[in-house]
C-alpha cells in the first residue's frame, strides 16, 4: 500500500506542476509590403494572399502578454495551419479562418483634381499560442486591413497603392492541447501497474 501511495503522489504532482496556459490579449500593427498598382479596382478588398513587412509593432497588453517589437508573417487565406504573429517568446499560428469580409470596389471620394480611394479586408480566425514557458492554449483573432490609392476616375487606382493593417488576439486560457505530457503517462502507468501489484499480493 505504501508503494501505491509514492506513486499516487508522484502522479499528482506531475499533474500540479503543469505551466499555467496562456491568458490575456494582445494587438497587432502594421504595413503590407504588396499591393496592386495602378488599373486596380482594389487595394486589400480582393487580397487571399497577404504579403505583410515582417517589422510589427505589438500593443495594448493584458494577462502574459507585453508590448513591444514583433514578428509579423506572410500567409495565404486559403492555407491552414500558418503562423502570423511572433512576440514575447510566444507564437500564433492559425488554425482555422473562420469569416472573411472583403469591401470592394474601391469608395471613392473627390480629392482636388481627382480622388482619394480606400477599402478593406477583415479576417477572422482561430488557433493556438505558444511558448514563453506556458502551457499552449486557444485563441481568437481578427487580422484587419486597410488600402488606400489616388484615383483619376473614380473606379480605379491611378499609380501606387499603401495598406496598413491592424490585428487583436484573445487568449481564451482553454488548453490548446489535450494529450497528456509523456511524463505524466508514464507516471500514470506506474501507478497502475502499482495498483495491480498491490492487489495480486493481497490476493
Amino acid at each position: 500500500m505504501k508503494k501505491l501511495s509514492v506513486l499516487t503522489a508522484g502522479l499528482l504532482l506531475a499533474a500540479s506542476s503543469q505551466a499555467a496556459l496562456v491568458s490575456g490579449s494582445l494587438s497587432f500593427s502594421g504595413f503590407l509590403d504588396d499591393t496592386p498598382g495602378a488599373g486596380s479596382t482594389s487595394v486589400v478588398g480582393a487580397l487571399t494572399s497577404i504579403d505583410v513587412n515582417s517589422a510589427a509593432l505589438a500593443g495594448s497588453p493584458t494577462g502574459v502578454f507585453a508590448a513591444g517589437p514583433a514578428t509579423a508573417y506572410d500567409f495565404s487565406i486559403a492555407f491552414t495551419p500558418f503562423t502570423v504573429f511572433e512576440t514575447g517568446g510566444f507564437t500564433f499560428s492559425v488554425l482555422a479562418v473562420e469569416s472573411v469580409l472583403g469591401e470592394t470596389p474601391l469608395d471613392c471620394t473627390a480629392a482636388g483634381t481627382g480622388f482619394l480611394c480606400d477599402d478593406a479586408l477583415v479576417i477572422d480566425f482561430t488557433g493556438l499560442v505558444s511558448g514563453a514557458g506556458y502551457d499552449t492554449a486557444v485563441f481568437n483573432g481578427s487580422f484587419s486591413a486597410q488600402g488606400v490609392c489616388a484615383s483619376a476616375d473614380g473606379l480605379t487606382c491611378a499609380g501606387p497603392s499603401s495598406a496598413s493593417y491592424s490585428a487583436s488576439i484573445v487568449a481564451t486560457g482553454e488548453p490548446g492541447n489535450l494529450v497528456p505530457e509523456p511524463g505524466t503517462l508514464l507516471l500514470g502507468a506506474l501507478g497502475l501497474a502499482g495498483a495491480a501489484l498491490v492487489s495480486r499480493r493481497k490476493a
